[in-house]
């Protein structure tokens, strides 16, 4: 029996999230593909970012709602820390703090608190392949 999996970069939830990374990614087509996947039995593996540019406490809710509708059957998230001078993220990193920040070794990244509650919402369901 072969074992197919489709590794899907969804990174937000938010369309203007997407938009503002210029990831070229329509919400609907993503559960469309995500649906499409469930449908024929492939595993999907969703990968999401957690601290684009434009992120929010709202918009960290709305990409847990999504990453829930789409279900993948594993998950990834990172987090948009790695700010790195002259890059886009690093022009388009928010000037005022929307939430609070930690630190990573010594390191400062956005939405590191935010991460753990973001996978604990993200349910296990049943019948996932092990």
């Amino acid at each position: 029996m072969a074992f197919v999996c489709c590794w899907s970069v969804y990174e937000s939830g938010n369309q203007q999230i997407l938009h503002n990374i210029k990831k070229g990614l329509l919400i609907p087509v993503a559960k469309r593909f995500a649906k499409d996947c469930h449908d024929l039995g492939i595993v999907v593996h969703g990968t999401f970012i957690l601290g684009l540019p434009g992120e929010t406490r709202e918009t960290i809710q709305e990409t847990l709602k999504f990453a829930k509708e789409v279900n993948p059957h594993t998950i990834q998230v990172s987090l948009a820390g790695a700010l790195i001078r002259g890059t886009f993220l690093y022009k388009q990193r928010p000037r005022k703090r929307l939430v609070r920040q930690r630190h990573l070794d010594g390191v400062r990244v956005p939405f590191l608190g935010k991460l753990q509650g973001f996978l604990n919402g993200f349910a296990v369901s049943p019948g996932r392949p092990e």
